[in-house]
C-alpha cells in the first residue's frame, strides 16, 4: 500500500494538471484500485477486530456499539449533521467527510495529498507494531489482561466462586440456581 501511494504521488507530481499521458493516467488509476483492494484486505477490517478485542466481555457489546457509532459520526457529512459553515448545495448528494476534504487537498497540495495519507499509514503501522499487543492464539481473558484490564479475570474468578458454591450446596447459590431453572422452564 505504501508503494502504491508513493507511485501515485510520483505520477501525480509528474503529470498533473494536464495528464496528457494516458498511460500514466491509467497507471495511476490502477494503483488507486490496487491500494483500495489491499486496504480492504488489511487495514480496513483491522479496526473492527481491535475494537472487538479491546473491551472486556462484560462491556464488549456496549463498547463495540459506541465505537461503531463514533466511526459513523466522524464519517458523517456536514449536511447530515446540519453544520452550516460548510456550504453544500441541495442537489449535491450527502457525502462522507473524507470525500469533502480530499478534493480540497488535491487542489491545494496536489501530490502531497497522497504523501499525507502515506504518513498516517506509516504511523498506523508503527502503532500496530509497537503499541498494540499481540492477540493471536490468546483467550478473551488473556486479551483482556494484554489491553490493561482485569475485568475478564475478575469475571472468571466470580464464575469459579459460583461454581464452587453450587458444588458445595451453598443455600443461596441453590436458590439462585432454582430460580434460573424455573425461568428457563416457563420460557
Amino acid at each position: 500500500m505504501a508503494l502504491m501511494l508513493i507511485f501515485i504521488s510520483a505520477l501525480t507530481a509528474t503529470y498533473q494538471p494536464e495528464w496528457n499521458n494516458s498511460a500514466a493516467a491509467w497507471t495511476t488509476a490502477t494503483f488507486i484500485w490496487i491500494y483500495v483492494a489491499f486496504f480492504g484486505m488489511s487495514w480496513g477490517p483491522v479496526s473492527w477486530t481491535v475494537i472487538s478485542e479491546v473491551f472486556p466481555l462484560s462491556t464488549r457489546a456496549h463498547g463495540v456499539a459506541l465505537a461503531a457509532s463514533a466511526n459513523w459520526m466522524t464519517n458523517a457529512s456536514p449536511k447530515c449533521l446540519h453544520i452550516q459553515s460548510i456550504q453544500i448545495s441541495d442537489t449535491q448528494p450527502t457525502q462522507f467527510l473524507v470525500s469533502l476534504i480530499v478534493p480540497v487537498m488535491l487542489v491545494n497540495i496536489t501530490y502531497g495529498t497522497y504523501l499525507f495519507f502515506l504518513m498516517f499509514m506509516l504511523m498506523g503501522i508503527a502503532f500496530a507494531i509497537w503499541v498494540l499487543p499481540e492477540t493471536f492464539g490468546k483467550s478473551l481473558e488473556e486479551m483482556d489482561l494484554a489491553f490493561g484490564s482485569g475485568e475478564g479475570q475478575a469475571d472468571m474468578a466470580r464464575m469459579e466462586r459460583i461454581l464452587v458454591s453450587l458444588k458445595n450446596g451453598d443455600e443461596k447459590a441453590q436458590r439462585s440456581r432454582s430460580v434460573d431453572s424455573s425461568k428457563n422452564e416457563t420460557a
